[in-house]
């Protein structure tokens, strides 16, 4: 039942190093009742006194497993239950496969023909909160990836990180948890690089993936708030020319099954960056939307204002898009030593979470429960006597 369980907030999980202080101040606790007792109390008493104390001790005890089912509910344990492609399923499919192929036999796959890419800016601007949920740009962002990441369904996904240089966070990948998983160790100047160069960003992708065969639909999806340290040092027609030079990165693929997706974090106000001064002066980051917009009508997309959209809106608006134009392909052949790796990698069609949160959540209502209905001093039974 329990077999496949994984926390999809292990960052909760923090809060045993609280515990961990709380327990101490019980053992403080126990060991000052202990010591006023034996100052105060007659020797004839004290036996009995101590004896009450192991109540306290009882008491303490349910109040720190109660803390510790709490903290496990926070860290929401979950199980990913597919419906129409189950472990014996999976294990007969497989047994079958190889059983009737032989070696030199070859197998027709078939999978979506689709490589997502999410280029996210991690520069120093994007710790600006001012999203509609008021956390910074770049939670926001990861949110938003996170939901879209949620929706694939046999699509290949890569991430990237980009200051004014690109940091690879994960390569092509079918294993969706794994990719959710690394999306949150993305930090502000990643990889430790100040600034933002979106062309250059631009640029690898159009090298890396936009320019492959015309067979797969390419789609990109840049989460930035448009910020660029050298276009925002030019002016008039030197900025006009870089814009230009941004955007045929993304126009000459126009025709090879691409599709640019650009979501805008922050707002046109802008709001200071904050730690940074330039000539002792704060930086004011603002959001560019012409800039993106332009950018995703050049690579037949379409451009989202983030602060207009919930991250579920947009991640549902993404993934229609996306199946719009994503047809099936056969890939050629493939060899039997390929074919487990194949059959057990295979992305289940539809896949529903398990929320195990509820059973230690009642656990440590149960044991708050017994600490409350327990008495703190011993309860003699009046008798009554005939007279």
């Amino acid at each position: 039942m329990f077999r496949g369980i994984y926390f999809s907030n292990p960052s909760a999980g923090y809060c045993f190093f609280l515990l961990v202080a709380i327990l101490g101040l019980f053992v403080y606790s126990l060991v000052k009742r202990k010591q006023a007792l034996t100052g105060f109390a007659q020797p004839e008493s004290l036996d009995k006194l101590l004896f009450l104390e192991r109540r306290t001790l009882v008491r303490y005890c349910l109040l720190g497993f109660s803390c510790v089912f709490v903290i496990i509910a926070l860290m929401q344990p979950e199980k990913l239950l597919n419906k129409d492609f189950t472990a014996d399923a999976k294990k007969e499919t497989l047994e079958e496969a190889l059983v009737d192929n032989d070696q030199d036999e070859k197998v027709i796959m078939r999978r979506r023909a689709s490589d997502v890419i999410f280029l996210v800016d991690a520069s120093a601007s994007m710790e600006i909160k001012d999203t509609r949920i008021k956390t910074s740009r770049l939670d926001f962002a990861k949110e938003i990836i996170e939901e879209v990441v949620s929706k694939l369904d046999g699509q290949n996904v890569a991430l990237y990180a980009f200051t004014s240089e690109v940091t690879p966070i994960v390569p092509p990948t079918l294993d969706y948890f794994f990719t959710r998983m690394l999306l949150r160790s993305i930090k502000i100047n990643e990889g430790d690089v100040a600034g933002t160069d979106l062309l250059e960003a631009l640029e690898l992708m159009s090298k890396k993936y936009l320019s492959g065969p015309e067979k797969r639909q390419k789609v990109l999806i840049v989460l930035t708030d448009g910020g660029d340290t050298y276009l925002e040092s030019l002016q008039d027609k030197e900025r006009e020319n870089h814009v230009a030079v941004i955007l045929d990165k993304i126009a000459p693929h126009k025709e090879n099954r691409i599709k640019v997706f650009t979501i805008g974090l922050g707002t046109e106000q802008g709001r200071e960056v904050p730690g940074l001064a330039y000539e002792g002066k704060p930086v004011v980051s603002s959001l560019d939307s012409l800039l993106l917009s332009q950018l995703s009508e050049a690579g037949s997309g379409r451009y989202f204002f983030a602060n207009d959209y919930s991250a579920p809106q947009i991640s549902e608006n993404i993934i229609s898009l996306i199946k719009e134009d994503s047809a099936y392909i056969e890939e050629e052949v493939i060899p039997k030593q390929m074919l487990q790796r194949s059959v057990l990698e295979k992305k289940p069609q539809n896949e529903d979470v398990i929320h195990y949160y509820q059973i230690p959540l009642c656990l440590a209502i149960l044991l708050l429960g017994i600490e409350l209905l327990m008495p703190c001093i011993p309860v003699k039974k009046q008798v009554i006597l005939d007279e």
